[in-house]
């Protein structure tokens, strides 16, 4: 199977994997007064922050199951990243998301042990029996399982942040659908950028810190909203 068409899957918005449940913190931002015009550049800020946090923690999964003993370099790129992610709000929609995920490695990949074994080192760190492994965690288990490069992988989590902004945009606001397709092209060289940067990550310790205190603070006053379209 080509990496192209394992990317395609991965990156179809009909892969059961919870994805339509998400709009990258859009939804708070929106209802804070933030105007669609604005929606280009809240997709460069997420880019160049969460999202190559998050591509990194991927890539260096995805590079540690290349290793005859992967558990522990996958276990420290889970806490490092934990560490870096200050908001509970977005730790706990990750591990939901991560859930989803790891059906999908199981089921299609037969799942993967090191990722069992790194839950049982990280246990103790975050206080629990059974911690979940976040998305970034799991999708670099399902690049190494998918014959996935380092960059390959990166490039995934960019695109899969970008439409899940956009097409959480599409039912949020009234929007031509083009409009959408022209802002993702203009993305596309922001994710080829990030893509190369997290590419180059080899150590979880020298994963990027890159913070997002306002998509943060969204993302905390959308956990308690009342009245909300989508979970996250």
């Amino acid at each position: 199977m080509s990496a192209e068409l394992v990317l395609m899957l991965l990156a179809d918005a009909r892969l059961p994997a919870g994805g339509y449940t998400q709009s990258g913190s859009l939804e708070p931002a929106l209802a804070a007064g933030m105007r669609t015009d604005d929606v280009a550049a809240f997709l460069q800020a997420r880019l160049a922050t969460v999202t190559e946090q998050a591509a990194a923690a991927a890539v260096l999964v995805v590079r540690a199951l290349r290793l005859e003993e992967p558990t522990s370099v996958i276990a420290r790129t889970w806490m490092e990243w934990a560490s870096r992610t200050p908001s509970a709000a977005v730790r706990a929609n990750e591990e939901t998301l991560g859930r989803g995920y790891q059906r999908l490695l199981e089921r299609l990949w037969g799942g993967c042990r090191a990722l069992r074994d790194a839950g049982k080192q990280v246990a103790g760190y975050f206080e629990t029996e059974q911690p979940r492994p976040p998305r970034p965690i799991v999708l670099g288990a399902i690049g190494a399982a998918a014959k996935l490069s380092a960059r390959q992988t990166a490039r995934l989590v960019g695109y899969d942040d970008v439409q899940t902004v956009l097409s959480a945009c599409l039912k949020l606001a009234p929007l031509d659908p083009l409009q959408a397709s022209d802002w993702a092209l203009g993305s596309f060289a922001a994710v080829e950028e990030m893509a190369e940067r997290a590419s180059q990550v080899m150590e979880p310790e020298t994963m990027p810190a890159l913070a997002a205190p306002q998509i943060d603070g969204w993302a905390q006053a959308h956990a308690v909203a009342r009245e909300r379209l989508f979970s996250a």
